[in-house]
């Protein structure tokens, strides 16, 4: 059961090494109870940065998290491979957490719709379901006073999907994201002059929202966090598919990356979508 690997992890029986990246062997090998009790009393800021700072060097591995059985056996907390949306999803379960107990139930809480741990329930695109799920738990904020952007999007599970995704939405039944999803975001020529307002409301989730995507339902392709160095600079941390690790890059730098980066002969990149991370109201509660 995955509730189980999961105790292994923060319990005192260690887990078998990581083959690659510090950050990621050091947290299968660790009983990490009280260190979460001793970083629950630091900032979010710093919280955020200290876990994410975990999975620095980590390697990327294409949707490494599931349900630990069913259709997708991976584990529910994995911290030796991550995907962009995995490490956000850990990071923050971590910074939000005193106990593994609550660790565990944010990962149920983060992914699932109702805490129902299996595929069928599983948030499936960004922002018709991942988005609104977790604004709903009270920990992501839309930044005021930023200049943006809104691009809207129909789906219906019914559409001319390629598989994965059609069989995906299919399963989902009831839960599927359907009618109109919107996102709102920064173009990429307009981050520049609003870095002082980003800066002003770190950590922060940062999102790449596609300009044209076929066959799939997505606007959301790329996800990590915005956070601030010690003099202040933004950059952005994220599990980079390009580079096979979680790494870290100044925000102009990966701005100026977005600008010229073209796929299949056509520059996939809109711009950038930001959250306010905030803490949560209360741990969650799931049966």
């Amino acid at each position: 059961m995955w509730w189980a690997a999961l105790y292994l992890l923060f319990g005192n029986a260690l887990m078998p090494p990581c083959e690659h990246g510090e950050g990621g062997a050091y947290l299968a090998y660790h009983g990490l109870s009280s260190e979460l009790a001793e970083m629950a009393d630091k900032t979010l800021s710093e919280r955020i940065d200290h876990w994410s700072g975990m999975f620095l060097g980590t390697p990327y591995a294409i949707d490494p998290l599931g349900e630990g059985n069913g259709p997708d056996p991976d584990p529910l907390f994995d911290p030796c491979h991550v995907d962009c949306e995995t490490m956000v999803e850990q990071t923050l379960a971590l910074s939000f957490s005193r106990t593994p107990a609550e660790v565990m139930n944010w990962m149920r809480v983060m992914r699932y719709h109702g805490c129902e741990v299996t595929q069928s329930h599983r948030f499936f695109t960004m922002a018709g379901s991942w988005i609104p799920g977790n604004i709903a738990l009270g920990y992501l904020k839309p930044i005021k006073g930023l200049k943006t952007r809104r691009m809207r999007r129909f789906v219906r599970p019914e559409g001319r999907w390629r598989n994965p995704f059609k069989s995906r939405l299919t399963a989902m039944g009831r839960l599927a994201p359907r009618g109109w999803q919107h996102i709102d975001y920064v173009p990429i020529d307009w981050i520049h002059d609003q870095r002082g307002l980003l800066a002003q409301h770190t950590p922060a989730l940062a999102m790449v929202v596609a300009a044209r995507q076929l066959g799939n339902p997505f606007m959301v392709t790329h996800m990590g966090l915005l956070l601030r160095d010690g003099n202040g600079r933004l950059f952005f941390r994220h599990a980079s598919s390009l580079h096979h690790r979680v790494m870290d890059v100044p925000l102009e730098h990966y701005v100026r990356f977005l600008k010229t980066y073209e796929k299949e002969g056509f520059r996939p990149v809109a711009g950038l979508a930001f959250l306010q991370i905030v803490s949560p109201p209360s741990p969650p509660s799931c049966p």
